[in-house]
Order: C-alpha cells, then sequence, then structure tokens
C-alpha cells in the first residue's frame, strides 16, 4: 500500500528570497545574543545592521579580562604592559554604562588580578561592577578572581549583598569581612573557594540568608568552625585540604542532612551532625599508619552511624577500604551502602567485609566497578552476615574481574534474606551470549538465601532507559539449587517485543538472528512477535495490525502487546495529521487497524469532519502551544546561522 503522503509542501521564489532575519522578533535576538559564550561576542554584533544595539538587552552579563585581552592583543603584549590591561576596565564600565535591561539573570566576571597589579583602581572596579548586578537583581552571580593571598589580605573588593532576586552564588579568590552586611532572602546556593574569612564573617553570610540550602565549602581560611543551626541548610559540600592537624576545621550541623566530602589529610573535629542522612565521600587521602589515626577515623565515622546512605565515590573507594581492612568499626544504621570503583583491586575485599560487619541495618548494597584486574584472586574473606541485606546491585562490564566475582560470592554467602542481585553492564547493547554466561556463573554460586532473583538488565540507549524500566523485564532468570536451560526459559518473546515496543528494529533483528533454531521451532509466540517486527521493517504499517491480531498470545505477554498496540495507533494518528489535509475514511481504517465504523467514530472525537458524499475526512491539524522557553543547544546553533548569513 503506498503511504507517501498525497500533498506536497509548496514553496515559491518569494519564501526564499525572504529575509527571514528581519522577521525575527526582537526578543529571540535578544535571547541569542545572551547565550554568546561573552558580552564581547554581543557586543560585536552592533556592526550588523538588524542586531543594532540590541545587545543593550540582553540578560546575561559575561565579562574575562584575559579573554577580552587576548581578543584585543592576540601576540599577548598586555601581559606585561600595565596600560593596555586598563583597556579591559574602561570596557567594562562603558558595556555597564550603555546596558539597559532593568534585570538581568546570570553575571559573571573573571579577573585575574595579578595582570593588574599596577592599577590601584581595580579592586574598587570589582566592588562597583558587582553591586551593578545586585542592583539590577542578578539572579546569579560569579565572581573568580585569581590572586595571591597578600592581594586579597590587602584589598576588599566584595560590596554589600543586599538583594531581594540573587538565589546562586559563588566567589573565589576573595577576602569576606565580617562587617559585610549580608541580606539575600533568596539565596539557595553558595559556593566559596579560596576565601579568606573567619568564623565571625561566616556567620554573618550564613544569618543573612535564610533561604540556603547547598552550600560548598572548598577553601576558607582561617575559619576553625564550620558551624549553623539554620533548618533550611540541608546539602554541604566540603574539601578538607592540609592544614595544621592540631587545629582542625570542626563540625556542629544539627540540621544538616546531605555531606559531601573531599578528604586530604585530616579529618574534622565534628561536634553535632544528629540529622545527617547521607555521607558522600569523594576523595580519601588520610594515612592509618598509627593506632592514634586509626582510632580518629574510626571515632569520625561513628559520628555519622546515624545516616542512611553512606557512599565512596571512584576516588576514595579503594584507598577508604584499605584503611578501614584491619579497623574494627563502630555499629552504624546505613541502609543503602555505595561503592565506586574506577579499578577494583583484591585489597579492598577485607575493607568491604569490615564495613558490612558494622552495618547490620543494611538493605541495599550498590558497586560499580569499570575494570579491574584479571589475576586470580587468592584473599581469604572472613564469614559475615548481613541480616538485612535485601537488594545487590552491580553495575560492571558483562565480564568482571575475578576480584569482583570473588567479592559476589561472599555476598551471596552472606545475605540470607536477599531477594535479587541486579547486573547492571556499562556497555550499551547487552550482547546476550556474555549476559547469560554471566549469570550462569553467578547462578553456580553458592547463596544462604533460597529465594534471590538475578536480574540482568540493559542500560539500552539512555533515552529508552525508562521505557525498558517501565513497560518490560527484559531479562530475568531465576536462580535455585537446580540446573536451569537458559536457552529455553529465557523470555525471548518479551525480549524482542521490547525492542519492537521502544521502535528499535535493528536491535530486534540482530536479537532474532541470535535466538537459536530451537527455540524458533518450540516456541510459535517468538515468530508471531518477530512477524510483527517484519511488517514495520518492511513499512507494511497496515499488516502491522493483522499480524497483532494473526496469534492467540499468551496471558504473560498480552499486556506487553495491547499497550504496543495502543502506542502504534497513536503514531499513525499522528503521521495522518502530519501528512494529510484530506483522507478517505477506508485508508484511515487501514492505517488505525480499524473497521471503518470504529475509525470514523475516532477521528470525530479527535475534531475531524467527514463529507459522507465523498466518503473523505477533512484532516483537523492540531494547534501546538509551546512555552516560551528557547532551548540553548537550538538556540546556539540558531546564532551560528544568523552569522552566516550575514557574512
Amino acid at each position: 500500500m503506498e503511504l507517501m503522503p498525497k500533498e506536497r509542501m509548496r514553496s515559491s521564489e518569494n519564501d526564499v528570497d525572504r529575509d527571514r532575519l528581519n522577521e525575527m522578533p526582537d526578543e529571540v535576538i535578544e535571547r541569542i545574543l545572551s547565550l554568546m559564550p561573552t558580552t564581547l561576542d554581543a557586543v560585536r554584533t552592533v556592526l550588523f545592521r538588524r542586531f543594532g544595539n540590541l545587545w543593550t538587552s540582553i540578560d546575561t552579563l559575561i565579562f574575562d579580562d584575559r579573554d577580552f585581552l587576548n581578543h584585543m592583543f592576540p601576540d599577548g603584549s598586555w601581559r606585561t604592559d600595565a596600560v593596555k590591561c586598563r583597556r579591559f576596565g574602561v570596557y567594562v564600565r562603558n558595556v555597564l554604562m550603555l546596558h539597559k535591561r532593568l534585570s538581568i539573570d546570570r553575571f559573571l566576571l573573571a579577573v585575574q588580578f595579578n595582570y593588574h597589579k599596577d592599577n590601584i583602581d581595580i579592586a574598587d572596579d570589582v566592588k562597583m561592577w558587582l553591586r551593578f548586578a545586585l542592583d539590577r537583581h542578578a539572579k546569579q552571580i560569579v565572581l573568580s578572581a585569581n590572586s595571591n593571598r597578600q592581594f586579597m589580605e590587602d584589598h576588599s573588593i566584595l560590596p554589600n549583598f543586599t538583594s531581594q532576586s540573587l538565589v546562586a552564588l559563588r566567589l573565589s579568590g576573595c577576602r569576606i569581612d565580617a562587617q559585610l552586611r549580608v541580606n539575600l532572602r533568596s539565596l539557595n546556593l553558595l559556593f566559596l573557594d579560596q576565601i579568606i574569612m573567619c568564623d565571625e564573617a561566616f556567620q554573618q553570610f550564613v544569618s543573612g540568608s535564610p533561604s540556603l540550602q547547598k552550600l560548598y565549602v572548598l577553601r576558607a581560611y582561617p575559619m576553625k568552625k564550620l558551624s549553623f543551626s539554620a533548618p533550611n541548610i540541608e546539602n554541604l559540600f566540603l574539601l578538607l585540604t592540609s592544614r595544621d592537624e592540631s587545629d582542625p576545621l570542626s563540625l556542629d550541623c544539627p540540621n544538616l542532612e546531605n555531606l559531601v566530602m573531599r578528604i586530604y589529610s585530616y579529618l574534622p573535629e565534628v561536634i553535632n551532625v544528629s540529622s545527617i542522612r547521607s555521607i558522600d565521600v569523594r576523595n580519601f587521602v588520610y594515612a592509618t599508619d598509627t593506632y592514634e589515626e586509626s582510632s580518629v577515623l574510626k571515632m569520625f565515622l561513628g559520628k555519622f552511624e546515624a545516616a542512611e546512605v553512606f557512599k565512596l565515590s571512584f576516588d576514595a573507594s579503594a584507598a577508604f577500604l584499605v584503611a578501614i581492612e584491619n579497623l574494627q568499626l563502630l555499629q552504624s544504621r546505613w541502609k543503602c551502602v555505595i561503592l565506586e570503583f574506577s579499578m577494583f583491586y583484591e585489597a579492598c575485599l577485607l575493607g568491604i567485609s569490615q564495613l558490612l560487619r558494622s552495618s547490620r541495618h543494611l538493605k541495599e548494597l550498590i558497586i560499580c566497578n569499570t575494570r579491574g584486574s584479571d589475576a586470580a584472586c587468592l584473599v581469604q574473606i572472613p564469614v559475615c552476615v548481613s541480616p538485612q541485606l535485601k537488594t545487590i546491585t552491580l553495575h560492571c562490564d558483562v565480564k568482571p574481574c575475578n576480584s569482583l566475582l570473588k567479592l559476589v560470592e561472599f555476598l551471596l554467602e552472606s545475605a540470607p534474606v536477599l531477594d535479587k542481585l541486579v547486573i547492571v553492564p556499562f556497555k550499551n547493547g547487552l550482547n546476550e551470549d556474555d549476559g547469560i554466561e554471566f549469570v550462569k556463573r553467578v547462578s553456580s554460586f553458592p547463596m544462604a538465601s533460597t529465594s534471590a532473583t538475578v536480574v540482568l538488565r540493559d542500560r539500552g540507549r539512555e533515552n529508552r532507559e525508562v521505557a525498558y524500566e517501565e513497560a518490560f523485564v527484559i531479562f530475568f532468570v531465576k536462580v535455585s539449587a537446580e540446573n536451569i536451560n537458559f536457552q529455553s526459559d529465557w523470555p525471548y518473546a518479551i525480549h524482542l517485543l521490547a525492542h519492537i515496543y521502544n521502535a528499535d528494529i535493528n536491535s530486534a533483528r540482530f536479537l532474532w538472528k541470535s535466538i537459536p533454531v530451537a527455540v524458533k521451532e518450540s516456541q510459535p509466540e517468538v515468530v508471531a512477535v518477530w512477524s510483527i517486527g517484519q511488517k514495520l521493517w518492511t513499512k507494511d504499517y497496515a499488516a502491522v495490525y493483522q499480524a497483532i491480531r494473526a496469534f492467540n498470545w499468551t496471558a504473560q505477554i498480552q499486556p506487553f502487546v495491547t499497550a504496543f498496540s495502543e502506542s502504534y495507533t497513536k503514531k499513525m494518528f499522528q503521521l495522518l495529521l502530519a501528512a494529510y489535509s484530506t483522507i478517505s475514511v477506508k485508508d484511515t481504517s487501514l492505517f488505525l487497524g480499524m473497521n471503518e465504523n470504529e475509525a470514523t467514530k475516532y477521528v470525530l472525537n479527535e475534531g475531524w469532519s467527514l463529507d459522507s458524499a465523498s466518503q473523505m475526512f477533512a484532516v483537523k491539524k492540531q494547534s501546538i502551544v509551546t512555552e516560551q522557553k528557547l532551548d540553548a543547544s537550538k538556540l546556539q546553533r540558531l546564532t551560528e546561522y544568523v552569522f552566516h548569513l550575514e557574512h
């Protein structure tokens, strides 16, 4: 059946010659200019007739002295010429003077103070520029100041922060004085890096930000006590770098819920974190060579015993687990432990054993491993029982290293109430042979639980993962002490229909080719599912419905077939909307897989009209309602297109 649209789009010479750039609303062009990498790029568009002075109404201002001076003096002579460096200040002042928009969205300022050391006014300039952003009701302000400690101590570059609009503030390379007035009622995120700030100044900033929820403190000196009781601050990101171990930073945050730490050289003194729910250790560089150091680590972890989630990220897991392998940890109430490994080492096994011993309330264990050694694993892991562990999720390659297999074996022996082991391969497009072989190997391990299920989940394409999760259980294997014939028990019909449901016919074809002949001969339902795929592959759309109705589906797969049929009907209806302005009743019924009466009722409910004499439908195009929000990536491409037209 010929399915090409019966009407073609027409274009005239006038359409080809239209000046689409001039037809664009000013608001669209202003948005395009706001998305340019720097404000300098937007200012330069004044040379184009259509753009004119529209740059003065952009809602994003980005000033970077290095980019500006490199553009003005490509030979790099500005690095040693103070006069040339002053051009940046002149440029910023002129832009702010000509800018007309009363409110802005973002204000970003990057200044390399080392290049402006001969400009005694630069500190006052920066303070004035930040004041401009606050007066224009900026929602985001970023100050990235590259300066040495002496400059920060000698110069104050921050204005009083008073704003009802500011929601995100990032400061780096500056000094925050205790005398600074702060009144930021809407501030949600505060990021501090390489800051000179005392305890009093920190308290001043926090107390003046009653809506603050996310706090990042990377390097702040000489602050000694990170203390706040505000219930609104839920997330704290803390970077602990080298400092005097006899005077460590202390944490007193009784209402804090989520803590992320990068630990280098020392551990903070934890006073009160009684409300903590989640701990994420991103880096861990801490020696436990002495008894005193081990005791400090033990007591440190004990302060977080009430948390529910404990996570070790890629750069922390191995070092942390090696540090605790001989340490008797205090008992915790952690319900979920997440371990991420960039490289899984045999030496980590004992540390995991110690971690599980101290986590008697653990219900979920998640392990992410990218690679490891294929060398034989000789470590003997002491017997351990996890009485409440119900779910183990393993993100790994389908051919994991021997050390990781040793860990899986240990976990299966240690979890008497385990419900399921979920295996999620990293690579896209799971190879069935490797997957089945992996499940076979895991199923051969002795298990403490008699009701455990191994789930081999295909990550698939990122944009289809939700559809896989909600509509189909792609792979499932019931594990028991008996031997299982994986080839015959594999749910090929469901797996094949999953690919078809997601319009991934190529994957369905490859799967069909890999299904054993014996399965195809003994399971007619698999052949019936592939019959649907064949019709889609040959684009015989109307015959898809015939293939669906031609087989008496089992109760297991019937809901999935019904879901696909409904989805396919909606897709065909959208095709008719796009391709036709008029169409016959007969053709409509073929497209929708219905008889003529059902098809007529269906489309009339969608607003179509019927000419009884000619038996033709008049298609009613659906109005498209879109929010006035523009995707940044599309606008970037549109910007490039506009410049191409001008040149």
